[in-house]
């Protein structure tokens, strides 16, 4: 989540590519920086001091990391968590669920 908001407020991010999350929601070199070897502090201060020190680069990252807001936009997610309920087989009126936009 804080991944998430640190984009969203137009900050270029810079993170281990973890199993899942963080690959979901930076791409390496458009959005922000992703660290492939997760665990590999030297590389993720490279690409740390990389953005510190060029400001051109940290600031078109930070410009195209804003997009989240709308990837991931709280309407999407629930438009998203409604389609995985309805592929499980979940019955609205059955289960008493409302989804609400």
């Amino acid at each position: 989540m804080t991944l998430v908001e640190v984009m969203a407020s137009g900050l270029a991010a810079v993170s281990y590519d973890c199993d899942s999350g963080p690959g979901d929601i930076i791409r390496h070199g458009e959005n922000g920086m992703l660290v492939k070897a997760v665990g590999d502090v030297d590389m993720l201060a490279t690409q740390l001091k990389s953005l510190m020190l060029n400001d051109a680069e940290r600031q078109r990252l930070a410009s195209r990391a804003t997009k989240v807001r709308e990837t991931l936009a709280l309407d999407m997610a629930i438009s998203l968590w409604r389609e995985a309920f309805v592929s499980a087989g979940v019955d609205r009126a059955r289960d008493g669920l409302r989804f609400k936009v």
